[in-house]
């Protein structure tokens, strides 16, 4: 699995189309990535992958709920 958001900074909001396209074709995996542009909400593509995973759910939301409700202050 290819951790994200990857490369230059430039390229992170067609990372983020890019695997939203496949989380809406059934790939949980892709769905899971998007969770990492929750690190940092001012990264390009960080505005498109929460707005995804809010208004959808989809298969990412397991994680998305486990990691909102640890003790993780970053989080």
């Amino acid at each position: 699995m290819i951790d994200y958001p990857n490369g230059f900074k430039r390229n992170w909001n067609s990372q983020v189309e890019a695997l939203i396209a496949r989380a809406e074709r059934g790939d949980v995996q892709a769905a899971n990535s998007l969770v990492n542009w929750f690190q940092d909400m001012n990264c390009p593509g960080s505005p498109k992958a929460r707005d995804y995973l809010v208004n959808n759910a989809g298969p990412g939301l397991p994680k998305v709920k486990k990691i909102l409700s640890g003790e993780d202050g970053c989080w």
